[in-house]
């Protein structure tokens, strides 16, 4: 009866304890001490996009038991209590206390940002927007056959407009085309092969090339507009660029606002000297 007494009393302590310890949720990885790491937990600090996942796994496992070993030992010397690390928490909550919330109110408000005002400042700018070197804006179309490209440069020789030929041969799926594009912006680094950037240098603007002949077909090119290294750059060709600085320089100035509105609510005093 005593023996049965003391089984359950044992079985009693066991369960309680088990019951009081929050149960890991997921598959655990690693441990150390009392302290889990789940493979879910892991995945949320990786890159699954890359491959091999496995190996990224494996490295932040790694990476995540020397740190949790340090975390307890700076526990067990109660680092935590230690006055400069409250300092220093202090200071990072601060931190990041503020920069959440600019996020949230200030970099995150997009209201009254529209494409009217991005080139109108871009309008305004101009002369800080320009090009390193040369660049051609052209329109480029590449057939299978040179029969095929010579018949588009005739078409477009005669007035056809660009846009309204490629339609046109677009619509006929026996016309070969391999691939085309309409103002496309090219660079002596970005035009491939270099054969065509040879052809697109000597053209003036609306001229149309003869068809070139390239590895993957046979070329025909019409020169938009050029722009040579030290000009200003075309709205089209820097728009990303401008758009960023231009939500750059709101992001300052509502910042500006919201520290002069501050001033007017919260009381400030310099006591220094």
């Amino acid at each position: 009866m005593k023996n049965r007494i003391l089984i359950l009393t044992c079985l009693f302590s066991v369960l309680l304890v088990t019951g009081c310890r929050k149960q890991p949720e997921g598959k655990v990885i690693a441990r150390v001490g009392e302290t889990t790491l789940t493979f879910d937990d892991a995945l949320v600090h990786i890159d699954t996009s890359r491959r091999p996942v496995d190996d990224q796994i494996k490295r932040y496992i790694a990476q995540w038991v020397n740190d949790e070993l340090i975390n307890q030992e700076a526990g067990r010397k109660e680092i935590q209590s230690d006055r400069q690390f409250q300092i220093r928490i202090k200071e990072a909550s601060r931190i990041l206390a503020n920069q959440y919330f600019l996020e949230q109110y200030i970099y995150s408000d997009t209201t009254g940002i529209d494409e009217k005002l991005i080139q109108d400042y871009f309008r305004i700018h101009m002369e800080e927007f320009v090009v390193h070197e040369d660049v051609i804006k052209m329109n480029i179309i590449t057939f299978d056959t040179r029969e095929k490209a010579s018949l588009f440069a005739a078409s477009v020789l005669r007035g056809t407009h660009w846009s309204d030929a490629v339609n046109s041969f677009l619509e006929d799926t026996s016309t070969g085309v391999v691939s085309n594009s309409i103002g496309k912006y090219s660079t002596q680094r970005t035009l491939f092969p270099l054969e065509l950037w040879k052809v697109a240098s000597t053209l003036s603007v609306k001229e149309v090339s003869f068809p070139v002949k390239t590895s993957i077909g046979y070329t025909v090119i019409q020169i938009v507009s050029n722009i040579k290294k030290g000009d200003p750059a075309e709205y089209s060709l820097v728009q990303d660029m401008v758009r960023q600085r231009y939500i750059i320089e709101q992001r300052r100035l509502r910042y500006n606002e919201l520290l002069e509105n501050l001033h007017k609510i919260y009381k400030v005093e310099i006591l220094y000297n």
